[in-house]
């Protein structure tokens, strides 16, 4: 019994150890989040799908390029009027006939559109590496905005819960001193409403919390209905503008960034194409080989051939070219080029604009962050005047210098600075990663 209540024990704590484990996972990390949403994006395997594809697309272009090769058979039963194999002169004999071939084509010349039509599909296998690289750095900055906006959203609770915890116990002073006959009605009132405010306060910022929750589980993919929490809170540091110029960022941008990128990549694969359109008015050549060999007998006549014998006498070879050459397609190829061409003209003005976009990009993302410093740095400045006024209201409001009404109005500015700076730091962080994400990137 005593081993039976051991083995119990043991179980019942590795129970425990297991579900405590499970409350751990649940409560991630910036990187846990990162981590997740980068493994369960669907956003992320779609892309990886579509990587695949542009891959096939490169190989069987590639196949273009080499020779084939079939086999083929066939059986024949001829009844009434046909050919005698042997003689090559008609008869009504019924006959059984069967052929044996091997035939490779190989295409030499088209004006090398295949040769062109290769190069887009390279072209192409490489804007599906890129829309991946894409699609993970675009999953990759929702999650940190939903994430430091979740921070920000759970700060903005907490203060709520401050807030009506010294709304709470002032409204509870006032009443006292009401009932010892220092303070008016109007003051017990005015206590009463402001703790009422701040408790409305609070649970609008618990709705807003879940809210940002719900954004946070939708960035990751994480299950809705499963309980997830954030193991950081909004720790105000030390905020730092950048000395980095867009001057220095701009041509490797140019270079890394997945937008970039594919808009050059567009660019090279759209003039392969307009290239492959014109090959098309090229005649093509085309080098042909083949074997065969047959066998066959008249079903009115027992002796004839044996297979392998009739196998060895009809083998045959052949080699040969074809040059065609397209007179009128029904202007297709016309059309084809006039689409190449304008698809090119356009992919021209795209990659104009790309490069104007991220140059424009990298200036905001640099004059954003250094302008949140600034903001920062002045709502901390407001932050500190308005708790000074405050504390001074509150001492003449107890002293009966000031009325109930001057400590609502000095409490309600100083709530929403202390908002206002929850607010300016949660920029200055979303600011700061996105540039690190030119920085890094860029690296």
């Amino acid at each position: 019994m005593n081993y039976y209540r051991c083995f119990l024990a043991i179980l019942l704590l590795l129970n425990a150890t297991a579900l405590a484990g499970y409350a751990q996972q649940a409560v991630l990390s910036l990187d846990d989040c990162l981590a997740y949403a980068l493994q369960h994006s669907s956003k992320i395997q779609i892309s990886r799908a579509n990587a695949i594809e542009a891959t096939a697309n490169y190989r069987d272009a590639i196949g273009q390029l080499l020779p084939s090769l079939s086999a083929n058979t066939s059986a024949y039963i001829n009844f009434g009027r046909g050919i005698d194999p042997k003689t090559n002169t008609y008869t009504n004999t019924n006959s059984f006939s069967n052929g044996y071939n091997i035939e490779s084509s190989l295409l030499l010349f088209d004006g090398l559109s295949s040769i062109y039509r290769l190069r887009s599909s390279r072209e192409e296998q490489q804007i599906g590496r890129e829309e991946q690289r894409r699609a993970e750095q675009s999953v990759r900055m929702a999650t940190i905005e939903a994430y430091y906006n979740l921070l920000y959203a759970k700060e903005l609770q907490r203060l709520a819960a401050e807030n009506l915890d010294n709304s709470t116990q002032l409204a509870q002073q006032i009443a006292r001193m009401y009932e010892l006959g220092m303070k008016a009605s109007t003051d017990v009132a005015e206590a009463q409403a402001s703790m009422a405010t701040d408790r409305q306060t609070a649970i609008s910022r618990r709705n807003q919390y879940e809210i940002a929750l719900l954004q946070l589980k939708a960035s990751m993919n994480f299950p809705i209905d499963q309980p997830l929490g954030v193991s950081d809170s909004l720790a105000y540091g030390e905020v730092t503008s950048t000395p980095i110029t867009p001057e220095g960022l701009y041509h490797d941008a140019l270079a890394k960034l997945p937008d970039a990128r594919i808009a050059e990549l567009q660019l090279r694969s759209s003039k392969h194409l307009y290239q492959s359109s014109i090959g098309s008015f090229f005649p093509n050549l085309t080098l042909n080989a083949g074997f065969g060999s047959g066998f066959s007998y008249f079903l009115s006549d027992p002796a004839h051939e044996s297979f392998w014998d009739q196998l060895s006498n009809r083998r045959g070879a052949y080699v040969g070219a074809t040059l065609s050459f397209n007179l009128f397609s029904r202007l297709q190829n016309s059309n084809r080029l006039q689409r190449a061409k304008a698809q090119y003209l356009a992919q021209q003005a795209k990659s104009d604009d790309e490069k104007r976009d991220v140059y424009k990009a990298v200036q905001e993302a640099i004059l954003y962050l250094n302008s949140s410093v600034e903001e920062y740095n002045a709502a901390v400045e407001v932050e500190k005047h308005r708790h000074q006024v405050y504390e001074a209201t509150l001492r003449n409001f107890q002293k009966g210098h000031a009325s109930a009404l001057d400590l609502s109005q000095a409490s309600a500015r100083y709530k929403e600075a202390r908002v206002g700076v929850a607010h300016t730091y949660t920029l200055y962080l979303l600011r700061k990663e996105g540039l690190n994400y030119y920085t890094n990137i860029c690296k």
